[in-house]
């Protein structure tokens, strides 16, 4: 029997079980019994068991801290231990010291470019804008010094192709879809007896990352609306929001809001409660704040929403909108002043009359993933 290749999957931001890192490129890969895989992150709430991937929760620090800035040499520290044949390093953060240990033992480096770093820190804000700048533009340096170390580019987003010109042309892209296997739940549109449409609440969701770049303040806003107009609904709010000041914003906007509930918030939630949470609902609120850095991404969350039949209630200016027409997957919202007739009482048959094509699922990407990957050996 061959002897497996050791393969270290390594982020500083995000937990182990990450949906990218875990769900979706471990996963895949050990599907092949050709790989001893270990995934390097900040801890979870529930780590799962898995015979071919092994979990390090290494990484425990605030967004600014010095224990960030120090973080790579525990990363360093738990490669020299682990002594990986292949490293796919899923954050700028981590590629000095990946190459550092390449040139030193000679590693083979693959970057999975799940974001536009340059363009989200410019466009953020978190620091003063000259500081934004050069942050920026020394992120986008450090990946062009060591673009040449790097074997091949895993890439989230096709915009990303045009936008970050430090990627070669190895590359593949692997967009952030669905697995078929993560419907937990199965969608049934259920007939409600005659009279009883008013009294069950219409169930709205907003899920994934809470931040207000990702429009958390709108969905409040555009729930805040339709309850004033006489709307009988209630928003559940599911995911992780990194900065304090949001959450502390968004706690005392929501009190006193019977009709809103917080998941989560101050702590990662798991990605299968998040899904779960999303296919009780009867409408996904998609509402991102438009800028250059996401204009042209595809979010998970709209992914997710066509994967499992969600309908979506999304911003009308949002470039995904023929998407949400073609399929019939939800009705485009002014989020600011809504027009409330446009919002059915309970969402009937006429979302999702046909099905969504395989290529809306992860695995078309895995196949894409395992071909890469078994050409870098």
């Amino acid at each position: 029997m061959n002897k497996k290749r050791k393969i270290v999957i390594a982020s500083l931001l995000k937990p182990v079980d990450d949906p990218r890192m875990y769900e979706k490129i471990a996963l895949s890969m050990s599907q092949t019994n050709k790989y001893d895989i270990n995934i390097i992150g900040f801890a979870s709430k529930n780590i799962p068991h898995h015979p071919d991937i092994r979990f390090h929760p290494i990484f425990s620090f605030k967004r600014l801290s010095i224990r960030r800035v120090l973080s790579p040499l525990k990363y360093w520290q738990k490669i020299l231990q682990l002594k990986p044949e292949l490293i796919i390093v899923n954050t700028h953060d981590l590629l000095i010291v990946s190459c550092v240990y390449k040139t030193l033992f000679g590693s083979k480096i693959v970057y999975d470019v799940q974001e536009n770093y340059m363009a989200n820190i410019i466009w953020s804000s978190n620091l003063p804008k000259p500081l934004r700048t050069l942050l920026a533009f020394t992120v986008r340096l450090k990946e062009h010094l060591v673009k040449r170390m790097i074997i091949h580019f895993l890439v989230a987003e096709r915009c990303y192709m045009n936008e970050c010109s430090f990627i070669s042309n190895t590359s593949t892209i692997l967009e952030n879809k669905a697995r078929r296997k993560d419907m937990l739940l199965k969608r049934q549109n259920v007939d409600r007896p005659a009279g009883k449409d008013h009294e069950e609440p219409l169930k709205l969701i907003y899920s994934g990352t809470i931040a207000e770049s990702y429009g958390i303040f709108d969905c409040l806003h555009l729930t805040d609306n339709l309850i004033s107009s006489g709307k009988n609904l209630h928003l559940t709010i599911i995911g992780y929001c990194p900065r304090r000041d949001t959450l502390e914003k968004l706690v005392l906007q929501i009190k006193n809001k019977p009709y809103i509930t917080l998941i989560g918030g101050h702590h990662p939630v798991p990605h299968q409660e998040i899904l779960r949470e999303l296919q009780k609902a009867d409408f996904a609120l998609i509402s991102y704040r438009l800028n250059p850095s996401n204009k042209n991404c595809m979010p998970t969350r709209v992914w997710e929403c066509l994967a499992y039949k969600v309908p979506m209630l999304m911003k009308q200016d949002h470039p995904w909108v023929p998407l949400l027409h073609k399929y019939k997957a939800g009705i485009a919202l002014d989020f600011s002043h809504p027009q409330i007739s446009a919002l059915p009482d309970l969402p009937d048959n006429t979302f999702y009359p046909q099905a969504v094509p395989d290529s809306f699922y992860w695995e078309w990407e895995a196949k894409k993933l395992l071909k890469s990957m078994e050409s870098l050996f």
